[in-house]
């Protein structure tokens, strides 16, 4: 498997973006495009329910040695490898958790978990630019780092979310 430190960490020797972080980026993109079509809005939920389970296995301490060779990365600020970052997984469980209430008739407001997931990927991009380990998520013996394209892409999926208004449709 080529390693490309450009597509890995954004630059040099900084934290690389884990395996199940681009795995679960993919998945929230999947269910952001099936949510716009009614036909394929079960596969959409389908790919919002991963996101729960692979959060929520992360979250509980499944051991990421588990995983195949391929998925492991042993990089700078990696605690599991092929787990994402505690900030990560808190991101992606308050997207997954939100584009589950998309099947209910509940109205919501989906401005407060998209301004949490901005405000969360801001405290990593912050975290990169003063290099400040703790602000990427990074707890030794706890939490990966978040890579700065990470924090980055939850910019801009709490962007996504925060755009939508009681009893519209949501973004996932």
């Amino acid at each position: 498997m080529a390693e490309i430190p450009l597509i890995l960490s954004g630059y040099g020797s900084a934290v690389t973006m884990k395996f199940m972080t681009a795995a679960m980026f993919v998945l929230v993109a999947v269910a952001q495009l099936c949510g716009q079509h009614r036909r394929f809005e079960m596969l959409g939920l389908s790919c919002v329910g991963a996101v729960m389970f692979l959060s929520m296995l992360s979250i509980i301490g499944f051991d990421g040695e588990m995983m195949p060779y391929a998925m492991r990365d042993v990089a700078f600020e990696t605690v599991a490898a092929g787990w994402p970052s505690l900030g990560a997984l808190v991101s992606f469980f308050t997207l997954g958790l939100f584009g589950l209430v998309k099947t209910t008739s509940i109205g919501i407001d989906f401005r407060y978990p998209g301004y949490f997931v901005m405000a969360l990927g801001i405290i990593g991009v912050l975290g990169h630019v003063f290099d400040v380990p703790l602000m990427r998520f990074y707890l030794e013996d706890a939490s990966s780092g978040m890579a700065a394209h990470t924090a980055a892409l939850f910019i801009i999926c709490g962007e996504r979310f925060a755009r939508y208004k009681v009893n519209a449709d949501p973004p996932l």
